[in-house]
């Protein structure tokens, strides 16, 4: 009765375990609900809007923190402002009241279905930007208040030497407080700046013109560990070109300053989830070891349940015979645990971030227009008040053409328009040896791709894919003068339709 007891009672938590690892799919956004979101936003900003929607809650911060950037870079500063609030807002929640997260904490939820908030770093940009915004609009005391938030998520760094060095909030905190003619806080918060970064060349008492400029490319996540349960980052490896110097009105200047955003989230920590995580990697390796010691139980009771047959005796048979199946239920249920155990570290990750952010203070004639200013990479946005005047520029910019293609010597790039569904952002890649790979969507349930060869038949460009009983795609792409375009088909037999894109591209200028 035991044994039946116990068979009943292992099959019974099999049972509930498979009701653990099963997964239900993110819901898709409507159609006429991801055109309302659209309608007023600007046409080069859509693809990233899109993805607000498309993608859902679980993705919200990151979509709005990656489209709140590119809209500043174009000018839209009203939209970036209003994205970085709604962001904002979801960062400064609490986990403690979110359920995603709660289910995140569980041994068998992987870390990437929780709703994103972002490293450290990536919460104090976010702060960054905001507060870059109320400069513009001259608004010193939220500026003030925006930095300071930021240096809090600094405040999460791993190890404690490391802790809120970010010197260059520091230093805008302190300057939003002279531009606001509060001199006594504005000496307290540069101070900490040159704490933390002796080298910071703090502005001047007469001072009204901030220079920034944000150069090269995001800091890159990655998973490492046996169970690929510890979140690392590592600088992107692209090269960028960082120059100093400027033109300010007549005048040769420098911008003296310099803060890497690599290192501010090489030195983040102090996750919850980091503990979260290496403790789920424990359980994993542990159920493993279970499961095998059951496989060598149940392995053993074979071969005491066939001495105990060969030699009659029927005691030794029914031992056997209770050792194989104890092993094989222990190995069946710590097998299936391993195996729903989810300790994968989260790489989602704010892609369009810079690198380093160079910058400086300068003197320009308070009542004269704003300032000429030359030899910045990018395009620079200025803005402020007659207390205060910020110039701020991004580059390499966010890129809003979704298509690179360099087909028979000609380079082309441009844009596709969205698929027939109206949501998932289609991407086509082009190499000079023929591969070609089109993706779409960045949700784990709302992406794919497909690769292939092209080949050039004249002006006619014909490009297969890889074709799959469930999906499959060929397209041709006609050269006409320095465009390329035509229509990319996608049938996607897992979602029962057929995706439809436009292409658009335009060879692109030698020397540009």
């Amino acid at each position: 009765m035991k044994t039946v007891r116990l068979a009943i009672s292992t099959l019974a938590a099999v049972i509930l375990l498979g009701g653990c690892m099963a997964t239900t799919s993110e819901p898709q956004a409507d159609r006429k609900a991801v055109q309302a979101y659209l309608s007023d936003k600007p046409q080069e900003t859509r693809g990233l809007f899109a993805r607000v929607v498309a993608e859902g809650e679980r993705n919200r911060v990151l979509n709005l923190m990656r489209a709140g950037l590119a809209s500043m870079e174009l000018g839209h500063n009203e939209l970036a402002a209003k994205s970085f609030d709604e962001a904002l807002l979801t960062i400064e929640t609490v986990y403690a009241g979110d359920k995603k997260a709660e289910r995140a904490r569980s041994t068998f939820t992987a870390e990437d279905r929780k709703t994103f908030r972002g490293e450290p770093y990536e919460r104090a940009m976010a702060f960054y930007y905001r507060g870059i915004l109320y400069l513009m609009e001259g608004d010193y005391e939220n500026a003030r208040a925006s930095f300071r938030s930021g240096g809090l998520q600094d405040t999460l760094a791993e190890q404690e030497k490391y802790r809120q060095d970010f010197a260059l909030l520091e230093f805008l905190e302190g300057w939003a407080s002279q531009c606001n003619g509060d001199t006594s806080l504005a000496a307290e918060a540069y101070a900490l700046a040159k704490e933390h970064n002796p080298k910071v060349a703090l502005p001047e008492a007469d001072h009204n013109l901030l220079v920034l400029a944000d150069l090269g490319h995001a800091p890159v996540k990655f998973a490492e560990g046996d169970y690929v349960e510890l979140l690392k980052i590592k600088a992107s490896g692209k090269s960028y070109n960082i120059d100093t110097t400027f033109r300010l009105n007549d005048l040769l200047a420098t911008l003296p300053n310099q803060e890497s955003v690599v290192w501010q989230a090489q030195t983040r920590g102090g996750r919850e989830f980091d503990a979260i995580l290496e403790g789920k990697a424990k359980f994993k390796e542990g159920a493993q070891q279970v499961a095998q010691a059951g496989a060598a139980v149940a392995q053993t009771g074979v071969g005491v349940g066939m001495a105990g047959l060969s030699s009659g005796n029927r005691d030794m048979a029914g031992v056997g015979a209770g050792m194989t199946a104890v092993g094989g239920f222990v190995t069946l249920i710590s097998g299936a645990v391993a195996q729903a155990t989810k300790p994968e570290a989260d790489i989602r990750q704010w892609d369009n971030l810079p690198e380093t952010a160079i910058y400086g203070t300068y003197r320009v004639e308070p009542d004269a227009a704003p300032a000429v200013i030359g030899q910045l990479p990018g395009t620079l946005r200025q803005g402020g008040d007659t207390r205060c005047r910020i110039a701020w520029t991004r580059h390499p910019a966010t890129d809003m053409n979704d298509a690179h293609a360099t087909v028979a010597g000609k380079a082309f790039s441009g844009t596709i328009d969205y698929g027939k569904d109206g949501i998932h952002p289609y991407k086509l890649s082009f190499s000079p040896g023929g591969e070609v790979v089109a993706t779409w969507g960045s949700g784990f349930f709302s992406s794919g791709s497909l690769s292939g060869r092209w080949v050039a038949h004249g002006d006619v460009v014909q490009v297969k894919y890889s074709q799959s009983p469930n999906i499959d795609a060929t397209n041709l792409l006609t050269i006409d003068g320095t465009a390329l375009s035509g229509k990319h088909k996608n049938r996607n037999g897992f979602a029962g339709r057929v995706d439809h894109a436009i292409v658009r591209l335009q060879q692109e200028k030698k020397g540009a």
